[in-house]
């Protein structure tokens, strides 16, 4: 019971820790999609021990060493999401889509074969872009709340600090707009917001960006049978969020004053920049069996981020009688400003994110050129994840890393079936969730579903996939004393992909 409780005191911080530094973030940024081409793709992305595929390069980098032509592909992509939100308390539910074009994968090989078929019969260099990581999401939902307000949470925070030392970007605002106040008596804060009374609570957020990598490669072919790679991997992220959060109280109290409304909007603009290395090996025993194993190590990415908020209120004076006082209604905005009413502007920080290492083993068997079955197990350890900064405290960070997150194994399934020039593919992904404790956090476990079809000519091919994912995850709004469970929406995600790719070898 002790340590369940140091997981929810620990989890509470980190919805109301100042800024965005917070384990959430740790984890946003190290988790990773599978993007390439269409080929790789359909296939699960189960291309460890196969190679010869551009899409290949960013899990294992000997995957290069396999091509024996020079090679061009680039493929887009369509994304369509469709997000339904129920909220803890009641059964209000919503439905919301969004829809995005983008680019999966560009890459170029260039394969220098020796014409030999023993010792170094070949060196190829790569060049391949693919997207990691899909932040692009959006929701609306709306619900009544009987057991508890956003304005208690302020309180919670606030309690302690005069008000000229409260935070100016979230606690400040709620007093100068009077959504808390000082309760002179009791030396401690108060609303006009009744907890037993019923709110109707409303968030909208949407979000934007993702993560890309571009990786520079090297690799060889020895005897046909071993291949060796590395790769330098350069990681680009950003990740825009604008989140809206309002409260409506449905019945007036008869204190001296009641909060009728309040709405808190906050935007996080983030861009960051980072660098890792890969090795790989691909060996072939025999001509229908190949093994693979890679290895990732640690992302060092470097992030800045902007955080602005407003917010504003409807706040109604009650008189002794407990009727709403003449003119009836104030309304009060705030913007962060410092001791002398000057504006703040967004907070700008930046922070040091370090990925976990992954490793990588790989199973593939070539059935008569007629067929192709491979096989990925992944395993990363998300308790590794490590942040730092060099002008503020991320410890309470990185005691959530390591009490929350644990280690995770993937698995990815491919198969192939080839007639002629055409082919049929399928591939299913097993994602584990990287929290140790999924009574607190929904499970988001999940089976990710593809197959396509391609047409290569040799010289030229097409290939087309489709991806089917869905995963589940809660929305907690804010943290309250007692059960903060029941505080937010349960989010589940429908996301549909279609990826074309376009390749030429010369």
């Amino acid at each position: 019971m002790k340590k369940i409780g140091l997981i929810i005191a620990i989890f509470l911080f980190a919805i109301n820790a100042n800024m965005a530094q917070n384990e959430l973030e740790g984890l946003r940024y190290s988790l990773h999609s599978i993007g390439g081409t269409a080929r790789f793709v359909s296939m699960g992305g189960a291309f460890g021990a196969l190679g010869g595929d551009l899409g290949a390069l960013a899990i294992n980098p000997a995957s290069a060493g396999l091509f024996v032509n020079n090679e061009f592909s680039f493929t887009p992509e369509l994304v369509f999401d469709k997000t339904k939100g129920k909220m803890l308390i009641g059964n209000e539910t919503s439905v919301n889509q969004y829809n995005a074009f983008s680019v999966s994968n560009i890459g170029y090989v260039s394969s220098l074969q020796a014409g030999k078929t023993e010792g170094l019969c070949g060196i190829s260099f790569g060049i391949t872009y693919n997207k990691v990581a899909d932040f692009n999401q959006e929701y609306e939902i709306s619900g009544l709340n009987k057991e508890s307000s956003m304005a208690y949470s302020f309180i919670e925070y606030a309690n302690g600090y005069i008000p000229d030392d409260l935070w100016s970007y979230v606690e400040r605002l709620a007093y100068d707009t009077y959504v808390i106040d000082t309760d002179i008596y009791n030396d401690q804060y108060i609303t006009g917001l009744d907890s037993t009374i019923s709110q109707t609570q409303k968030k909208t957020l949407a979000t934007t960006g993702g993560m890309n990598e571009i990786d520079l490669n090297m690799s060889a072919n020895f005897s046909n049978k071993l291949y060796l790679g590395a790769s330098l991997g350069i990681t680009t992220l950003t990740y825009n969020s604008t989140s809206k959060y309002s409260e409506v109280n449905n019945l007036l109290d008869t204190n001296f004053y009641d909060v009728k409304y309040f709405g808190l909007e906050e935007n996080l603009i983030a861009s960051g920049l980072g660098i890792n290395l890969k090795i790989g090996a691909i060996f072939r025993p025999v001509n229908w069996i190949r093994l693979g194993l890679a290895y990732h190590t640690r992302s060092f990415v470097a992030i800045n981020e902007e955080y602005s908020t407003s917010m504003e209120s409807e706040v109604h004076y009650i008189d002794a009688n407990g009727n709403v006082e003449a003119p009836g209604y104030k309304y009060y905005t705030a913007s962060p400003t410092d001791e002398d009413g000057y504006y703040l502007g967004a907070l700008i920080s930046d922070y040091y994110i370090t990925t976990p290492r992954k490793l990588i083993l790989s199973l593939a068997f070539v059935i008569k050129q007629m067929a192709l079955l491979s096989l990925d197990f992944e395993t990363t350890d998300y308790s590794e994840i490590y942040m730092n900064a060099l002008d503020f405290n991320l410890d309470n960070a990185n005691l959530a890393i390591e009490t929350n997150y644990k280690r995770a194994n993937n698995l990815r399934l491919g198969l192939e079936i080839k007639k002629s020039i055409f082919s049929l593919r399928g591939g299913v992904i097993y994602y584990d969730s990287p929290y140790l404790n999924d009574e607190f956090f929904i499970n988001p476990r999940n089976l990710t579903l593809s197959g396509g079809i391609g047409v290569n000519k040799g010289a030229f091919y097409i290939d087309f996939a489709l991806v089917q994912q869905k995963n589940e995850r809660t929305d907690y709004f804010y943290s309250v004393p007692g059960d903060f469970s029941k505080v937010g929406t349960r989010l589940t995600s429908e996301k549909t992909r279609g990826l074309a790719t376009f390749g030429f070898r010369f």
